[in-house]
């Protein structure tokens, strides 16, 4: 892996942001905490370093970090920035790689033009990005790695959450701004299988109410949760098998040394020095059960299909156990 441009792709509560974290401690390195993340729209500098110094990042149990999230970006004083806009957030959240949006693509090459414009390499980690990953790979170039973590851990992070929490309420809205997408309408049908969960519901959350987004949230119940949160996250690791040229799986990577100096043998030329020595156990379990609907999900998804079937046999074992378990269940 050379010099080019570096783009990490992972699910909500993933552990990505520590690998981010060590692109950006690198000098080389123009590093992008989540590019296409909302609050990017509004939020000004001054705003941005004062979340940073109400400890954000301990509420989060992220990384230690020196200076706020968006750091890198072109921030303007009077908040967000030249050509990104609410819609790349979320609408058209689905994308393949022959698809085109030419806003999110100026957008995109915009942060490249500007961290080169300081002799850098830029770097996106992406979670808003997982489901358009062949697109952005079209797009950027450069070198691309999934982060994955097992379902049971990230059914475990969003639930420690509360049950009105950030990430699942995201979920639903992508659910409600792209539900004429196949694998969106399949999850829909698939979560009111096990639950309330109404069509005048989901127009509310498309246009914008908040308010609803968390009413339906609190109302799911657990395996309407299951439901929603291992779907995206089987989508997710489907595309980022596809796209990207590594998989870095944070179970194996915890509990295997010898996958550890492996794995930091093949990306000694993109993170600092010093391996993951310092990655901290996330207590993730390989127990999970997958939701029994996840298989009509997949059966009404085309693109799922598709990638399922093109999926290399080194690529599944490259996987750790809890994911390999759900991906056996399911496919």
């Amino acid at each position: 892996m050379g010099q080019s441009h570096i783009v990490l792709q992972t699910f909500w509560r993933s552990q990505g942001t520590y690998f981010w974290s060590k692109l950006r401690n690198d000098i080389r390195n123009r590093a992008y905490y989540e590019p296409l993340h909302e609050e990017l729209i509004t939020k000004t500098p001054e705003t941005w370093e004062k979340l940073h110094r109400s400890g954000i990042t301990r509420i989060l149990r992220h990384p230690d970090l020196d200076r706020h999230y968006a750091t890198e970006y072109p921030l303007r004083q009077c908040g967000g920035m030249r050509n990104f806009t609410s819609r790349l957030c979320y609408d058209r959240f689905l994308l393949a790689a022959e698809d085109e949006d030419e806003g999110l693509e100026r957008y995109l090459l915009g942060l490249v033009s500007y961290a080169e414009a300081f002799g850098q390499r830029a770097c996106f980690k992406f979670v808003r990005g997982g489901l358009r990953a062949g697109f952005i790979r079209r797009v950027l170039g450069g070198q691309h790695i999934y982060i994955n973590r097992s379902p049971a851990g990230i059914a475990a992070s969003h639930g420690s959450f509360g049950r009105a929490n950030y990430f699942a309420r995201t979920l639903m809205e992508i659910l409600a701004k792209n539900t004429e997408n196949a694998f969106c309408a399949g999850v829909i049908e698939g979560v009111r299988q096990h639950g309330q969960l109404e069509a005048s519901s989901l127009r509310r959350i498309a246009q914008g109410e908040g308010q609803m987004a968390e009413a339906v949230t609190i109302d799911l119940n657990l395996q309407q949760r299951d439901l929603l949160t291992t779907a995206f996250w089987l989508a997710y690791l489907l595309e980022g098998l596809a796209a990207c040229d590594l998989v870095i799986d944070t179970e194996r990577l915890e509990a295997n040394e010898v996958y550890r100096r492996q794995i930091g043998a093949k990306t000694q030329s993109l993170f600092e020095a010093g391996g993951f020595k310092d990655f901290r156990p996330s207590r993730q379990s390989c127990d999970y059960a997958p939701p029994a609907a996840l298989r009509q999900v997949v059966g009404v998804s085309e693109r799922l299909q598709a990638l399922a079937r093109s999926i290399p046999g080194d690529a599944i074992s490259s996987l750790g156990e809890g994911s390999r378990r759900v991906l056996d269940a399911v496919l």
